[in-house]
């Protein structure tokens, strides 16, 4: 099956937005991973690269607290660009 115009669009907004190993939900205005935006990005990529999708489910769970929430942000690395910061 071939890729639609708004297939590959889509697939580029994923790739865009993959920081190596987690994704950020736009590139220049939210510079961490959330994890409500990252559950859908594991779906995204899960259509064209399971690898991918599993690698973005694992980033989340490698912050799970103690008690077993997964925090909403996850503060992957230093952005002074984002206010009010981690």
């Amino acid at each position: 099956m071939e890729d639609t115009k708004l297939d590959l669009r889509a697939k580029e907004i994923l790739r865009t937005n993959d920081r190596g190993g987690y994704t950020v939900p736009t590139a220049g205005l939210y510079p961490y991973q959330w994890n409500w935006d990252s559950a859908f990005v594991a779906l995204g990529f899960a259509a064209f690269d399971i690898d991918r999708a599993w690698t973005e489910v694992e980033s989340l769970l490698a912050s799970q607290w103690p008690d077993g929430m997964v925090p909403h942000i996850i503060f992957q690395r230093i952005d002074d660009s984002y206010f009010p910061g981690p």
